[in-house]
């Protein structure tokens, strides 16, 4: 009789213990080498964006009717919120390689970084920070420029570009405020990384969690490609930006495209993901007019 009692409350125990678990949930999607995380399960995902014309100005007054959009093959239906994004607050990090292999274009970068933030920055509205990195990353104050015995300094034969991009996307991720703003980083560099314990899937994966922008640009003849050029169009893609070439950083801001109204302007749509398994969801945002082209992040984790 003991004993049936005894089997009784065990599984009695078993019965309310297991009922009082939390339902199960996707475990967060943080990066593979650090712990830092966003969120956990995805109830709604916000996908900001973009729509250039065939001269790359952006293109507004455009309305949900002009969209189509899918998630790993299957139509939306879900969409909870759509509208445009005009005159946009901007978070802008700059980030300046001056490692070895940039030895030649660092102190143009440098001048060309200061003056597309003179440009670009809207004081009173505009954030903005500018750090130059070699194995380390060094803040500057607002105005501030590295002076080239910095530079020179911190020319070494290693680079870790994976790892500067990764604090900085985590800082706009984590910044305060509740208010909608782009979140951009501009990397100045030649996309060469043999230092960093994080890895370009890591960047990739905290970016499009956080909606954050990378902007690549390299200086080399766009006749020509390098080691780094693949690892800077991935980023540039996959977070939504865009990979510049340019012939050299002193003539940046006479010919870079990237302007006021990409920056500061765009689209929200807002949607609730389909039940599916846990992981990395693609994103397709097709445009009814087919000559224009989409500039978004290419998918989200759940």
């Amino acid at each position: 009789m003991r004993s049936l009692r005894k089997a009784f409350a065990l599984a009695l125990l078993i019965l309310l213990t297991s009922s009082a678990l939390p339902q199960a949930v996707c475990p967060p999607p943080g990066p593979t080498t650090d712990s830092f995380t966003l969120n956990s399960r995805v109830d709604e995902v916000w996908l900001s964006f973009t729509v250039r014309n065939r001269l790359g100005k952006a293109v507004r007054n455009l309305t949900l009717g002009d969209f189509s959009l899918s998630t790993d093959g299957q139509p939306v239906t879900r969409i909870t919120q759509f509208y445009p994004l005009d005159d946009l607050p901007l978070r802008l990090a700059v980030l300046l390689d001056v490692s070895d292999s940039m030895r030649a274009q660092a102190l143009a970068g440098q001048w060309a970084a200061a003056e597309f933030l003179a440009r670009i920055i809207r004081p009173g509205k505009d954030e903005a920070s500018l750090a130059f990195f070699s194995v380390d990353t060094h803040v500057l104050h607002p105005g501030q420029l590295p002076a080239v015995g910095d530079i020179n300094d911190h020319q070494v034969g290693q680079t870790a570009l994976y790892d500067a991009l990764y604090e900085y996307v985590q800082k706009l991720a984590t910044a305060p405020g509740t208010s909608p703003a782009r979140r951009v980083v501009l990397a100045l560099t030649d996309g060469e990384d043999n230092w960093s314990r994080h890895s370009l899937a890591d960047i990739i994966r905290l970016a499009q969690q956080a909606d954050v922008r990378i902007y690549p640009v390299t200086a080399h003849s766009p006749r020509l490609q390098f080691a780094g050029d693949s690892g800077l169009r991935q980023l540039a893609e996959a977070t939504g930006g865009r990979a510049f070439v340019v012939r050299r950083y002193a003539d940046l801001n006479k010919t870079f495209p990237l302007d006021e109204e990409e920056l500061h302007s765009g689209y929200v749509i807002a949607f609730r993901p389909p039940a599916a398994a846990c992981g990395f969801h693609n994103l397709r945002l097709g445009l009814r007019h087919r000559a224009w082209r989409v500039q978004a992040r290419s998918g989200y984790y759940d």
